[in-house]
């Protein structure tokens, strides 16, 4: 797996637990939150937060009520190739979280490893491109700090989930709910996630289906992801209820002759990781 410099400076857990999402089966089916049919999902996206680093923000009306990005391109910081989707969009975020209550925020364990990298990093909402696919300014109500971690776990056979307590509650959108049955989650159930993927705005991927049940903490699927979607909420995708936290997969670029990256399209069985949600039931 490909790791980049950027991710290195802000994590520093043992590499038995650093693992991402990242990859591409067959087309790739992300969109923007804008762009998907479904105004139930989209408004779900609203629950969705990407984190962010201070270093990220800069005022832009100098009342500190609008922030614009500090940021590279996508192409810029991942070294892409011509012609890679969403290539001059912002890669900012580092992970993602959803939002289970007014102060509860959930995201992979990895993302969140200690209380003092909890408190150094910002979970900002409504993180997502206009109808001209250009990333909206952040208004500072929709950005939160980290109050404390509630709750930890990262474990090789699949846990990996952080509960984050928000520093204030968050009143204007929608929490997630979870599966009310965690037996019905069998294999070539369909399934969506909404994510941050590379650090980019908000993408919704769908058309994906779980692909082994086989390991009681964790599940796989097809799902089209890459690494910043790590915390990203797993949904069922008739129920809209999370079944899971994306935490890992296969790796998702490849160098070519000329020395720029692309991404890789996988044909065979999806085998991004799903860290199962019954381990947080009790705090929904």
């Amino acid at each position: 797996m490909k790791y980049y410099i950027v991710f290195l400076t802000l994590i520093s857990v043992s590499t038995a637990f650093a693992v991402t999402p990242n990859a591409i089966y067959g087309k790739d089916d992300r969109v923007e939150v804008i762009d998907y049919p479904n105004a139930a999902v989209r408004d779900l996206a609203r629950a969705v937060a990407v984190q962010m680093s201070p270093d990220n923000l800069s005022t832009m009306d100098g009342s500190n009520k609008f922030y614009g990005l500090e940021s590279k391109t996508l192409k810029e910081e991942y070294n892409l190739c011509d012609g890679v989707r969403f290539e001059n969009q912002p890669s900012v975020g580092r992970c993602t979280g959803f939002l289970i209550s007014s102060t509860k925020l959930v995201t992979a364990g990895h993302c969140a490893y200690s209380q003092e990298d909890c408190k150094d990093m910002f979970w900002v909402f409504d993180y997502q491109t206009n109808k001209n696919k250009t990333p909206i300014s952040i208004q500072q109500k929709n950005i939160y700090q980290c109050k404390q971690v509630l709750k930890i776990k990262m474990t090789k056979e699949g846990k990996d989930f952080a509960v984050i307590e928000l520093a204030r509650p968050v009143t204007d959108r929608p929490y997630f709910k979870t599966a009310s049955s965690f037996s019905s989650i069998t294999k070539n159930t369909p399934v969506l996630t909404i994510g941050n993927p590379l650090g980019l705005p908000t993408k919704i991927a769908d058309n994906g289906v779980i692909t082994d049940t086989s390991h009681s903490e964790m599940l796989r699927t097809n799902l089209d992801t890459f690494q910043g979607a790590s915390g990203s909420p797993v949904l069922n995708a008739k129920t809209l209820e999370v079944i899971g936290i994306l935490i890992g997969g296969a790796i998702d670029h490849v160098q070519t002759a000329e020395g720029c990256d692309k991404p890789i399209i996988y044909q065979t069985v999806g085998k991004e990781k799903i860290s199962r949600i019954k381990q947080i039931y009790s705090y929904f």
